[in-house]
């Protein structure tokens, strides 16, 4: 029942995103320019991408905690002639479902005396920090979860949805780009490249374009946000509203920096 749910899933995303994809296409073909209402448009189709995105998600991750499951030693015993080093963990961690669930979590795990919660442990340990954490190094965002509000901002912002994205590795700090240095057009292209005119045939000089290299640091963009007694009372309230908050918050910070960004320390 439920692998036949995720086929219904995967070949809904299908159908959604290729009306995505022909939708952009014809504007791409006249002018690339959206009116107000071919953004709504353009809106509401992400918008059931995502969610099926989500809901697909949400299945596999089902397929990896029902597979997980089938391995855990339901007895706090060992097997007869094993090792009680080789027993399976009984209560096995479950990943948090929303931000705001994490947050609230890490929220409590500041409290004078209150345990810390597995999952925040797991979690930095998965990531090569230490289990204590808290004070040494704070929480890691559960990576799912950080990857959502990363997709948000670059399907729904106006210039970030734009912008050319190259990953790097997780222990990489920065990036090497080559690029051509060209200050004026006035006389040449890519720094060098000149055309002549067949008749000046005799006055041509070989020119070459002029390549050069920039490098890309990685400096921390970080958002700040505190959050009422109310909404920590609520998991579900508090993951809408940092996710649409931080999402236009950063999208905005991006796109300032995109358009009036020195390079000293910002794009």
């Amino acid at each position: 029942m439920r692998n036949k749910r995720k086929k219904k899933l995967q070949d809904l995303r299908a159908i959604a995103y290729t009306e995505l994809e022909e939708f952009e296409a014809v504007i791409e073909a006249r002018d690339g320019e959206y009116t107000e209402e071919e953004l709504d448009k353009k809106d509401e189709l992400l918008t059931v991408v995502e969610k099926l995105d989500r809901e697909l998600a949400q299945e596999e991750q089902h397929d990896k905690l029902a597979q997980a499951n089938s391995h855990i030693v339901t007895s706090d015993a060992p097997p007869p002639g094993g090792d009680e080093s080789n027993i399976t963990v009984k209560n096995r961690i479950k990943p948090f479902e929303s931000l705001g669930e994490q947050l609230l979590a890490i929220q409590a795990a500041y409290q004078p005396g209150a345990p810390v919660h597995e999952g925040l442990r797991e979690i930095n340990a998965a990531a090569g920090l230490e289990e204590g954490i808290g004070s040494a190094a704070g929480f890691l965002v559960q990576t799912d979860l950080s990857a959502e509000l990363l997709k948000r901002q670059y399907t729904t912002g106006l210039l970030t949805s734009r912008v050319r994205r190259i990953p790097i590795g997780p222990t990489a700090n920065g990036l090497k780009v080559n690029k051509i240095v060209e200050s004026s057009r006035a006389s040449s292209t890519w720094g060098g490249l000149i055309i002549y005119r067949g008749a000046e045939a005799a006055s041509m000089t070989a020119t070459k374009p002029a390549f050069g290299i920039f490098e890309l640091s990685l400096i921390d963009s970080i958002g700040l946000y505190y959050a009422t007694n109310d909404l920590l009372q609520d998991s579900t309230a508090l993951t809408g509203i940092l996710t649409e908050g931080f999402t236009e918050a950063f999208d905005l910070h991006i796109s300032d920096e995109i358009i009036n960004g020195t390079g000293a320390g910002q794009a």
